[in-house]
C-alpha cells in the first residue's frame, strides 16, 4: 500500500509541516513547474497527498531574538 507521502518521495517517520504562507493561493504547484508541467492542487489535495501534520508559519521569528 502506498503512503500519501510517497508521492513527494518522502522518507517514512519523516514529519511533513505546510507553510501558512501558501494559505494566500487557491492553488499551488509543488515541486516548481508550471500548469504545463507539474501537477495543480489545491490546499486541501497538497494536505492529504504531503501526507501533513500540520501547518505552521516558518517565518515567524522565535521568541528572544
Amino acid at each position: 500500500t502506498r503512503r500519501s507521502s510517497d508521492l513527494f518521495g518522502v522518507n517514512e517517520g519523516v514529519a511533513v509541516y505546510l507553510d501558512e504562507s501558501l494559505c494566500k493561493f487557491d492553488t499551488v504547484y509543488p515541486a516548481a513547474g508550471s500548469g504545463h508541467t507539474a501537477v495543480k492542487l489545491t490546499l486541501q489535495e497538497l494536505e492529504a497527498a504531503a501526507g501533513a501534520e500540520s501547518w505552521v508559519d516558518v517565518c515567524k521569528e522565535s521568541e528572544g531574538e
